[in-house]
């Protein structure tokens, strides 16, 4: 995929480890992709992939499903999800007061950002704007 064999670490939006998950219809395939391109990449989420690709999981209060997408988290090669530090909620602070974001996507870049990723990948055109790290649409790979 374009853009990517030059990066060193990638970080990667809720929305894209939910579309890969979760199988999505239209954004599946193209995840299950850009995982399998970046696997032998360290990446880097945030610990808020726990409360936002959970929601459905709990929603069908299905013990099974719950093991099975931890586990699938679990395969994804060399992810590294790492919680919010005092230093990060500053960070996403700034970043919110600057952009205008909503605070999970703040978190997420600012995760990103103190981890030295050298690329955001989203499927969020907004996220586009911030400028502290190139961020990179599945639309642009």
């Amino acid at each position: 995929m374009k853009g990517l064999s030059s990066a060193g670490k990638i970080s990667l939006d809720a929305n894209i480890i939910l579309y890969y998950l979760h199988q999505d219809k239209n954004f599946g395939k193209q995840s299950f992709r850009l995982l399998t391109a970046v696997k032998n990449k360290t990446k880097i989420i945030s610990t808020l992939i726990y409360a936002e690709s959970f929601v459905y999981v709990f929603e069908q209060a299905d013990e099974s499903l719950e093991k099975k997408q931890l586990k699938a988290l679990e395969k994804i090669p060399k992810l590294k999800i790492v919680a919010p530090t005092k230093k990060i909620c500053l960070l996403a602070a700034q970043l919110r007061a600057a952009y205008r974001l909503k605070t999970p996507d703040a978190i997420h870049l600012a995760t990103a950002i103190d981890s030295d990723c050298d690329i955001f990948i989203t499927n969020d055109d907004n996220l586009k704007k911030v400028q502290e790290i190139n961020v990179l649409t599945l639309a642009d790979l």
